[in-house]
């Protein structure tokens, strides 16, 4: 069964792998640039591909979800209210909050550094 999700990111997935998606005729008879140019068109090559995705879908994704998780983790210890198990669980989930987001922030770095590394090597 097709969920409205599945529409929305084929969709998405349409607009980010079409170099164009509406193309303005200009005076001169050619096209002028796209009203909505994907953001993948000038990718040159993988490792440019893996730099854009990282840093323009997995990072501010991974941000705004660790945010989340430490906002949760907050609320889990104001829920808490002294008992001594239910402060455990806030302290796991602020934990492991925090090591989501060391391990979000690292694979940027690493990713960031391979790149340079390759590049270097050409």
């Amino acid at each position: 069964m097709i969920r409205k999700a599945h529409y929305l990111f084929l969709a998405a997935a349409a607009w980010f792998l079409s170099g164009e998606l509406v193309l303005a005729q200009d005076g001169s008879g050619g096209t002028a640039d796209p009203l909505f140019p994907s953001p993948l068109k000038d990718i040159g090559g993988i490792n440019e591909l893996i730099q854009a995705i990282i840093t323009n879908i997995a990072l501010p994704l991974g941000a705004t979800l660790a945010a989340l998780a430490i906002i949760y983790s907050g609320f889990l210890y104001v829920k808490a209210q002294g008992n001594s198990s239910e402060v455990q669980k806030a302290h796991e989930a602020i934990k492991w909050s925090l090591v989501g987001t060391a391990v979000i922030l690292g694979a940027s770095v690493i990713a960031s550094l391979i790149g340079k590394t390759i590049e270097a090597l050409k």
